[in-house]
Order: structure tokens, then sequence, then C-alpha cells
């Protein structure tokens, strides 16, 4: 009976987390007015088996003042390994789409890239970040804005260095950010020293995003699973 009372509670705890919070950490979760560390993914979603959703968007861009030029390729996968959401670490969503931004500043630009911004985050989108290990210019943190945090932001600057110094001419990022989007939309991207460039882009589509009671609900069929394990062992301790 003792071992029956200790499963229960276990269980018990179990299902508060599935319904409550995360069960790893990493990748920062990024709500709407709150900013995180970018952690490093070591391979690509490509890589690990996930599949195209949309795109390859290609978007050259120049600044409005002039001082660089570059470029930025979206692709969207479904069934990505790295997701939180579709792996299940945190609230299992099969449809969770993975956004990845490939950026690159031309060498012959006369300036560094120090920011980008992403539009259409809003709503009750679930979010998430990583980046490429192994690229010269990752970025050191993502951003949101308040509620609905429609925006978000990347702080680019240069692996190891505390100086803010943007990713170089010749540079490149690739970064990654982990929706509870099931679909996609045109989105615009900006880039930003000084100058700003406007490159198309991919962003969730927000009518496409599961409702907070409809996740639970889903972790809530986990009870009849629980309740099955425990008269099993209750008659295996019965006997």
């Amino acid at each position: 009976m003792t071992r029956i009372k200790t499963f229960v509670g276990v269980a018990a705890s179990l299902l508060t987390m599935a319904t409550s919070a995360p069960l790893f950490a990493s990748p920062a979760q990024l709500p709407p007015n709150d900013f995180e560390s970018v952690y490093d993914r070591a391979t690509t979603p490509a890589a690990d088996g996930a599949t195209v959703f949309g795109g390859p968007v290609s978007s050259p861009f120049v600044a409005s003042s002039g001082g660089f030029t570059g470029l930025l390729i979206t692709t969207v996968y479904a069934a990505d390994p790295g997701n939180p959401w579709f792996n299940g670490d945190l609230t299992a969503i099969p449809g969770a789409l993975t956004f990845e931004y490939k950026l690159f500043n031309d060498a012959t630009s006369t300036s560094t890239l120090k920011r980008m911004l992403l539009d259409n985050w809003g709503g009750s989108v679930g979010v998430a970040t990583e980046q490429l290990t192994g690229k010269s210019d990752p970025a050191a943190f993502a951003d949101r804005s308040i509620a609905p945090g429609a925006f978000i932001g990347f702080d680019l600057i240069v692996k190891g260095s505390t100086v803010y110094n943007g990713i170089d001419p010749g540079g490149s990022a690739t970064l990654y950010l982990y929706s509870t989007s099931s679909g996609v939309t045109p989105g615009i991207a900006n880039i930003i020293d000084g100058g700003v460039a406007y490159p198309a882009t991919y962003a969730p589509d927000l009518a496409l995003v599961p409702e907070p009671a409809t996740m639970i609900a889903g972790a809530m069929l986990l009870l009849p699973f629980g309740a099955s394990t425990l008269r099993i062992l209750r008659n295996r301790f019965a006997a």
C-alpha cells in the first residue's frame, strides 16, 4: 500500500508538471516582455530529419542609408526533433513549426549588423530560441516586446566578446525560433545598424496556435493511462 501511495504522489507531480511547467529549461522560452540568452544548437533541422514546411525564401537587402548589404534566407520546418513542443520537452504539439533564419552580411559591406527584429509573433504563440553552434557571429540575446509580444529581436555580437560588435562584413549567423503555431504567414524583418533594411521573411500564423485550454486538455488525456497503471499495481500488490 505504501508503494501505491508513493506512485500516486509521483503521478500527481508528473501531471502537475505536464500541465503547468516545462520539463527542461533549454532552449529558453521567450514570453512577452522578456529577454533570454540564446543557447546553441549543434545540428540543423534538416540534418536532424525535419521536413521543409515553407521556403526557403531568399531576400537580399540593402540598408536605407547605405553601409551594408546582405541576405536573409528563411526556411520553416515541421517535425523538427529540436523543437521543444514537437519533441515533448514542453507540452506536446505535433504540428509545432521551427523557423530558421540564416543572416549574411556581405563582404563588401562597410558596417556590421547589430540587430535583427522580426514582426507578427504576438497573440498566444509560444516561442523558444536557439542558434547554430560554430557560426562566426552568433546572437547574444533574444528579446520580445510587451504583450502581446509581436516583436522579437536578436542582439548580435562576436562570439567570446563582451563588445557589441555585430556581424562583421563576410560574417553570418543562423538563428532559430521554435513556435507553437502549425502555420506560416508572410512577415518582415528589420536588419539594423544605423541604417535599416527590410527583407521579406516568414512568421507564424497566429490563427493556428493551440489555446492554453486545448493544451491542458491534451495533458488530461494522460489521466486514464495513470488510472490503468494504478489498477494494475493495486492488483499486483493485492496478489
